[in-house]
């Protein structure tokens, strides 16, 4: 049973490392953001929301995480998700996603009203770089769009190219 567990992680340890040289990355080695603590919601203040965006850019640039992979919240649960905020979960999650990402967003019911649908399926295209920072705001050049966060509303605005 040793040899077999042994050349089974031999096998499993290669395939992560070939994953990762041709630009792709194992799902079971991201690293899921989900609690309060790291994401801004609709309860904090302006400078608590400004300060968990910049600190899920450093988890990014640190290469935490997947380079930023993200489960935003849960319907049936309080991590600060729910229908009338996923515009803001939306924009939180481009502004800081990488090269390797995943926006979750669980149900319960496996169901989106339309509105929520609609953010989720949107294609903005590739990032076009970083996010920028001007006071509480962030934004974020996508191909197809300028994504934005502006903490002191917690209101979140998707303007199209």
């Amino acid at each position: 049973m040793g040899d077999f567990c042994a050349g089974e992680t031999a096998v499993v340890n290669a395939a992560q490392a070939w994953l990762v040289e041709n630009g792709g990355y194992d799902y079971n080695c991201m690293e899921f953001i989900d609690d309060a603590a790291h994401l801004p919601n609709a309860t904090d203040a302006p400078a608590t929301c400004a300060s968990k965006v910049q600190g899920l850019q450093a988890l990014r640039d640190a290469g935490r995480a997947g380079n930023m992979t993200v489960l935003y919240g849960d319907r049936t649960d309080s991590k600060g998700y729910d229908d009338a905020t996923a515009a803001q979960a939306a924009a939180v999650f481009l502004l800081v996603r990488g090269d390797h990402w995943y926006l979750g967003l669980l149900s319960t019911s496996n169901a989106l009203n339309a509105t929520t649908a609609a953010l989720m399926l949107t294609d903005y295209g590739a990032p076009l770089g970083n996010m920028t920072q001007a006071g509480a705001t962030f934004t974020r050049e996508y191909e197809g769009a300028t994504v934005a966060l502006d903490c002191d509303t917690f209101t979140a605005s998707f303007t199209p190219k």
